[in-house]
């Protein structure tokens, strides 16, 4: 639709236009398993990163921890502490399903404060990252009911949640924590929220958009002060509304299917070089990476000896992964593979490369 110079131009609300509100709260009401988002209840900023570092700001004090499950994305160390001095409390899980349970969340919990740390929230990642699984209800639930016990928020970071795939034999269901609230009858209320972006699903990180869903008054009048400093521009923001808006969404809906196609496929053309070569994983189902057990290759059983593997195979193979000690993983030889946007040739190369690297080793380590 014609815009005109002023609705582009001029100053505007620094939690997001009414335009790219509405359209969010129609998007994500229908991809998010029937919950019904509402706009005025939505603060827009430049990304994610603004949205987590503005959260903690306004959530925490200096030395207060937010409560975190293992493994997790190494950027939230940046974004949740850096400017806030707000902590990162790890939750620890451990293979083979790396599963939040309601006893984790209270041994968790209990330490710190014992410790003498204020716990004001436990951030979620679902879709997972760097494992790329959904989590289930019973842990979401476990989640929602140990928060409303103690009194603390619960932030979902949901910005996979259309990057679920599933694999040949059966996509993986995601459930948003406002899908099972809603389940259960309840509101999200001043404890829960949800962020979504556009970089992740939609493969927009370079335009810097995302979104928070809060039904909490006081952060959303928070946040909205300080979202001076993480404004979308309008033209962004009308861009990103047109988006969403073609065809009645019809249009976004497809290329976000046809993109979960291409994810599975990539998948199942990563996992099956890992199959052939014996190298244990983690099953994947969502987001844009899967995490690989490199134990056996490990010269010494040691976080120095995963330093080392790391390095080894970025000067051999030629690829960059994530360490396992970044994601507070709970044992060394664990990495994170980033494969989406690498061309399945690709794959042959590194995969050969890695082979003729290690063969000498015949799949044992030290």
């Amino acid at each position: 639709m014609p815009l005109l110079l002023a609705e582009l131009a001029a100053y505007g609300a620094p939690d997001g236009i009414q335009r790219l509100k509405d359209a969010l709260a129609a998007h994500m009401s229908r991809n998010f398993g029937g919950f019904e988002f509402s706009p005025q209840h939505m603060i827009c900023a430049a990304g994610c990163t603004p949205l987590l570092d503005m959260f903690a700001f306004c959530t925490c004090d200096d030395g207060d921890g937010i409560m975190l499950p293992t493994p997790y994305y190494p950027g939230f160390a940046i974004e949740v502490c850096y400017k806030t001095g707000a902590k990162l409390l790890p939750l620890h899980t451990a293979a083979p399903d790396f599963r939040v349970t309601a006893a984790g969340l209270r041994e968790c919990y209990d330490n710190a404060t014992k410790a003498g740390t204020r716990v004001r929230g436990l951030l979620l990642t679902n879709p997972t990252n760097p494992l790329g699984t959904t989590m289930n209800r019973e842990e979401l639930g476990a989640a929602i009911d140990f928060v409303r016990e103690v009194g603390i928020h619960l932030l979902a970071d949901e910005v996979y949640a259309q990057s679920v795939y599933g694999t040949a034999e059966g996509a993986e269901e995601f459930v948003s924590v406002s899908t099972l609230c809603k389940e259960r009858g309840e509101p999200l209320g001043d404890q829960l929220h949800v962020m979504y972006g556009f970089s992740k699903d939609f493969c927009m990180s370079g335009i810097r958009a995302a979104v928070l869903y809060s039904e909490n008054a006081a952060l959303h009048g928070a946040m909205g002060n300080i979202g001076y400093f993480n404004c979308i521009s309008h033209q962004t923001q009308h861009t990103l509304a047109g988006v969403l808006e073609k065809d009645g969404g019809a249009a976004i809906d497809g290329v976000l299917s046809t993109l979960r196609g291409d994810l599975r496929d990539q998948y199942t053309c990563f996992s099956a070089h890992l199959e052939r070569l014996g190298i244990a994983y983690v099953p994947s189902c969502a987001g844009l990476f899967t995490c690989v057990n490199l134990r056996q290759y490990l010269e010494e059983d040691s976080w120095e000896g995963e330093v080392k593997l790391q390095q080894r195979v970025f000067e051999e193979c030629k690829a960059v992964l994530t360490p396992g000690a970044d994601c507070k993983m709970h044992e060394p030889g664990w990495f994170r593979c980033c494969w989406a946007s690498i061309p399945q040739a690709g794959y042959d190369a590194f995969f050969a490369r890695f082979e003729a690297t290690f063969a000498a080793q015949g799949g044992g380590g030290g």
